[in-house]
């Protein structure tokens, strides 16, 4: 085939990926890429400046670094919105598929207005319903304006799906949730890894055996609930000195031993931190039972990746959680930015075994029957080949 100086392939129609920061791209992104490489010359747009910390997925695709950030920033936003302009005129995709808030806003308006016949944004949880007024007003409007200047939607959950119909009167069938929800599923080697038998050399092992332990995986950040993780987990009965909390995840504008000088010293204890990692199945099965007490989430990725090892978990009873956890039978639903609630949940997590097994092994079940990667991912690529 006759390829480019750069690598694309002629024969093969673009693909522009509009994200913000490699995190996404790692751990949402790469199967789908490696699915729709052979179909698409694939280029990946987001801030390479950010996580970099975090794996590449260059190995699989061009990437561009544009100037967007998580936070609303004026100046840098404008340029951001520029250089995605630049890159529509350069390499004339077939389609722009966003899937941040702030990526879709900029890559659908842009794709609308150089004509970009194909328009896809995915959406994974919203900001908007944890705000207040006039900041929740824009970012609303945000939202809608995605909405109308995008030619397909999907979204990752059903819960996520109603309330976004509900709020902007959307016909039936604008917005589309892919097999039982999930925008990539769990990899394999979550659900080959046998909790029993896993050796592991890295010291936090040694910190953590013998112990109960509430694990807690993901960007450790505000919007997460991590306060009202470690507020709960205070509450607790201490008398047996049994119970550990571990937090697995990059600190991002949340300092744990910050928060830690708050609790009195017995309790700092007990509440343990682990670095980013590109293998939580190395430390998952060292817990008990996962917690994401999150104020917004697409769908729980980290409880997907729990259950396919036979771990249950506790979540907030919010969009995308209550998908990801079926109340009472793959886990514990509590109120968000509730540490009295949520302390009650943990408690029983804690104390009752047979509780624990009973949602481990039907949170095991349900990942594998409805959540491997390969069949998600498999329907999200014949979804997108099928837009051309």
């Amino acid at each position: 085939m006759v390829k480019s100086i750069e690598g694309k392939d002629r024969n093969k129609q673009s693909l522009l990926i509009v994200s913000h920061t490699p995190m996404v791209a790692h751990f949402f992104l790469r199967g789908h890429i490696q699915a729709l490489k052979n179909k698409f010359n694939i280029i990946l747009a987001h801030n390479t400046k950010i996580d970099k910390f975090c794996p590449s997925v260059m190995d699989l695709c061009q990437i561009q670094s544009i100037s967007i950030q998580r936070k609303i920033t004026f100046f840098r936003d404008i340029l951001a919105m520029f250089q995605i302009i630049i890159l529509i005129i350069k390499y004339q995709p077939k389609i722009v598929l966003s899937v941040t808030p702030k990526s879709g806003l900029l890559g659908m308006l842009v794709a609308r207005l150089l004509g970009v016949k194909v328009r896809l944004h995915i959406f994974q949880g919203e900001i908007w319903p944890n705000r207040t007024g006039f900041l929740k007003k824009i970012l609303m409007l945000c939202d809608s304006l995605i909405i109308k200047n995008s030619t397909h939607l999907l979204c990752v959950s059903e819960s996520e799906k109603m309330l976004l119909q509900s709020t902007f009167s959307m016909k039936l069938g604008k917005i589309e949730v892919l097999g039982y929800g999930t925008i990539c599923g769990v990899k394999p080697k979550f659900f080959e890894v046998n909790p029993a038998g896993v050796k592991l050399d890295d010291p936090i092992k040694y910190e953590l055996e013998g112990f109960k332990v509430c694990a807690y995986l993901g960007r450790i950040c505000e919007e997460k609930g991590v306060r009202d993780l470690i507020n709960a987990f205070c509450l607790l009965d201490h008398s047996t000195k049994d119970k550990r909390l571990v937090f697995i995840g990059p600190e991002e504008n949340f300092s744990i031993a910050e928060e830690l000088k708050k609790i009195p010293e017995n309790l700092q204890k007990l509440i343990l931190t682990y670095p980013f990692t590109e293998n939580p199945e190395n430390i998952l099965p060292l817990a008990n039972f996962l917690c994401l007490p999150s104020y917004r989430e697409g769908f729980g990725l980290s409880i997907l990746e729990a259950a396919a090892m036979g771990i249950p978990a506790i979540g907030t009873r919010i969009v995308g959680i209550s998908d990801a956890i079926v109340e009472n039978e793959t886990g514990l639903l509590c109120e968000p930015r509730n540490p009295n609630d949520l302390a009650k949940c943990l408690q029983s997590m804690f104390d009752d075994d047979a509780l624990r097994r009973r949602l481990g092994s039907n949170a095991r079940q349900r990942a594998a029957k409805y959540f491997r990667q390969s069949e998600v991912v498999s329907l999200y690529a014949e979804y997108i080949g099928q837009l051309t």
